[in-house]
């Protein structure tokens, strides 16, 4: 894919195949502050790949035993090329230890790649409102410790999730100052006082930082529910 093709890809505002995504997502790791989208300039749809939806659909049956599975996608800027790992770590009870990402990406720079997607499930029976990203899993891509990432994707029980941050998210959180720590308690106890679901939350916590989120059933296209 040619320069010219890659940014003629990323403004169709319909639909988003693999290789489209991928194109902006190595746009990210060259020019950030430069290329990073609009909420308006997001597609509708994102159809990911075969691969990927196998990856997906593993980690979420295996995390029928409550552990979170974990697994990432690196990429390698100079040949514009993705590596998704077939390794799918078992995390602890409900959740993904910070060890466990730094491992896997000090593992993906070895490599020479930059971890820019991270997958993972949640382990959970719950009904369908309370299926949906934490408010720990979106802070990573509000205010990302790891420079490269540029999305975050959620195996649940019964769905897929997408997140990004956009051009007009508030990436101004300091983590020294506002930790991950202090960011889901805040959402914690905005939750209870409201009474919102998980789900409800996670739009809240998009309307306010200006994140773009997929939603899909497993094995189907994404479609975009904020922004």
């Amino acid at each position: 894919m040619t320069s010219k093709e890659r940014g003629e890809c990323l403004y169709q505002p319909q639909k988003w195949n693999y290789e489209q995504l991928k194109a902006y997502l190595f746009l990210l790791l060259r020019k950030p502050k430069e290329t990073i989208l609009s909420l308006d300039q997001f597609p509708e749809i994102i159809e990911l790949p075969e691969g990927l939806h196998e990856v997906l659909n593993q980690m979420r049956d295996q995390s029928l035993d409550k552990h979170e599975r974990f697994s990432v996608i690196g990429g390698e800027q100079n040949s514009h090329s993705t590596y998704l790992s077939a390794t799918i770590i078992k995390a602890e009870i409900h959740k993904v230890p910070p060890e466990i990402v730094l491992a896997e990406r000090n593992k993906a720079n070895k490599n020479a790649l930059e971890v820019i997607v991270t997958n993972h499930s949640h382990a959970t029976d719950s009904d369908y409102p309370n299926q949906s990203f934490s408010a720990g899993d979106l802070y990573n891509i509000i205010s990302p410790n790891d420079p490269s990432l540029k999305a975050i994707c959620l195996a649940e029980r019964n769905i897929n999730m997408l997140a990004f941050p956009s051009k007009e998210t508030a990436l101004g959180v300091d983590p020294m100052i506002f930790s991950q720590d202090t960011f889901v308690n805040f959402w914690g106890e905005f939750s209870r006082k409201n009474s919102l679901t998980n789900w409800k939350t996670t739009m809240e916590i998009a309307k306010r930082h200006k994140l773009v989120i997929y939603f899909g059933l497993p094995n189907a296209d994404l479609k975009r529910i904020t922004g």
